[in-house]
């Protein structure tokens, strides 16, 4: 996988965040979030996953991305988030969507955004993204694990007990 992975939601921030630095970036080699997420969410973040973000921004693995005003990146980014010719969006999906299009990212995202296919965008969910990361032995089983339970504390998706139950089920 290795690829930089663009963060706006509040259940990946928290699953994400919560795990080991180390397997982060055994599987990323950036995570992008858009600062507008950012400062919107990290009032509903928990202290340690703030000091995590911090402490990662510091070296320069998490990166907080925003765009030009003035530019056709915000006009598109105030269509999306006023609903002007489309479906209207929340400012942080809006800002997601300008930044991944704008930098060729992988959104991280457990709801199927229909924004895939308007804007070419790839999007991966935890659980693909934790199969993927497992299946070219990026991580090991335990760390599966690891992931998998603090999956289970913030995201409804989640609804296997372990990892190697879900595993199990989807090879079958």
């Amino acid at each position: 996988m290795k690829d930089k992975l663009l963060i706006y939601e509040l259940d990946c921030f928290n699953s994400i965040f919560s795990v080991d630095r180390k397997i982060l970036k055994k599987v990323f080699s950036n995570i992008i979030i858009p600062r507008i997420a950012y400062d919107e969410l990290k009032s509903r973040m928990d202290d340690e996953i703030i000091l995590t973000i911090k402490s990662l921004k510091r070296s320069k693995f998490v990166i907080l991305e925003d765009f030009e005003i003035s530019t056709p990146e915000h006009k598109l980014y105030r269509k999306l988030k006023d609903g002007i010719e489309c479906k209207c969006r929340g400012k942080c999906e809006s800002a997601a969507i300008i930044i991944a299009k704008e930098n060729d990212l992988t959104i991280l995202s457990n709801h199927n955004g229909d924004y895939v296919q308007e804007y070419n965008i790839q999007r991966i969910s935890m659980v693909d993204m934790l199969s993927t990361a497992y299946n070219k032995q990026l991580i090991d089983i335990d760390e599966a694990e690891l992931l998998w339970s603090n999956m289970r504390l913030y995201t409804k998706i989640v609804t296997k007990k372990s990892f190697v139950q879900y595993y199990n089920d989807m090879e079958t």
